[in-house]
Formats: structure tokens, sequence, C-alpha cells
């Protein structure tokens, strides 16, 4: 339940997020927006808190070698990450979500890295769109097809705000207030 939403543009990414927790019972909303930053990466998160709070607070990225190992492959580096939430999700009885499926537990993730946008599957696979755009939660499908076509007519920022406004006229379970901020290739 809820939406999240990214976008690369030249030196960063754009994420926006909406404030849904709740069920299809209750609507709660979040005080802050649904990403963090943790050494190089900016995870944004969609699903259960907890599996967010686990990344946020419980793991370990590797060594700053590791990233120069991998010669430049972000991918290599992002594949060792997910690596290391795979075994802190083990650890806590906590799993990603399936993306797109009736299951509402677990925790879907955009990584920001390297001013580029990935997404952590439920395989803790990475891959990254050839598109430069991806979307995760309950919203996702709306909020994707309205970011595919608001950036092509208005500047980054609004493209992302407007998706989040139509992936809440359209999903009960994404509402305001919507967070947008770009995060520049050093941030990410």
């Amino acid at each position: 339940m809820t939406c999240v939403v990214g976008l690369e543009v030249p030196g960063g990414v754009w994420i926006g997020a909406d404030s849904f927790l709740g069920t299809d019972q209750i609507r709660y909303k979040y005080d802050r927006p649904k990403w963090f930053r943790k050494g190089p990466l900016v995870f944004a998160w969609a699903g259960d808190a907890r599996g967010a709070q686990l990344v946020e607070h419980a793991l370990t990225l590797p060594a700053e070698r590791t990233r120069r190992r991998s010669s430049g492959d972000p991918v290599g580096y992002l594949v060792t990450v997910a690596g290391r939430i795979r075994q802190v999700f083990r650890e806590a009885g906590a799993n990603l979500r399936v993306p797109g499926s009736q299951d509402t537990t677990g925790t879907e993730f955009l990584v920001c890295y390297g001013g580029r946008l990935y997404l952590l599957q439920q395989d803790y696979s990475i891959i990254r769109g050839a598109s430069g755009c991806a979307a995760i939660g309950a919203g996702e499908a709306f909020a994707l097809a309205a970011l595919r076509v608001a950036r092509e007519h208005v500047p980054p920022r609004d493209a992302v705000a407007r998706a989040l406004k139509e992936a809440a006229e359209l999903c009960p379970s994404v509402c305001e207030p919507f967070y947008v901020e770009l995060f520049h290739q050093s941030q990410s």
C-alpha cells in the first residue's frame, strides 16, 4: 500500500513518495518521506515499514574497497548489498514484497546509486530499466503510466508529482502529502 516513483535525469534521480500507511480498513499518514540515505545509496520503500527499518538501521554496507573491486560496475556492488539485505531479512524474519501481487506483506525498494535508479526484486536481484523510470507500491501501474507521459511534457519534478497525484486519484491506498526530492549523482 503506497506509491513511490523514481525518474533518472542527467546527474541524478528524482524520487517521489506519498504518505499512505495502513490497510484496506485504516489509513495512517506517514510523517516523513519514504526514503533514506545510507552511505552512497538512497533507498526508497513501499510496503511494510519493518523492512525499511531493518535496511536503515541493521544493514552494514560493504566496505569502500568492495565498491572499487567491482571495477566500477554499480550492479556488482548492488548485488553485494542485496545479499546483505537478504541476510538481515532472513535473521529478522522479514521478506521482500512480490511487486504487483495481491500479497501485501513485505517491503519493496527502489535504490539510487551513482545517479542511477535500480529496483531490488523479490529474488534479491538488481535491475535497471531502460526507460529511466520506475515505481513501486499499490499505485505502481497508475504512477508509472502517468510518469512516462508527463516526463515528455513537464519538468522532471512536476512529472514525478503528477504521477503521484494520478496514482492517488485512482488508487485508494495512495494519499497526500507527497514528497519529491532530487538526489544528485554525488549524493546517491
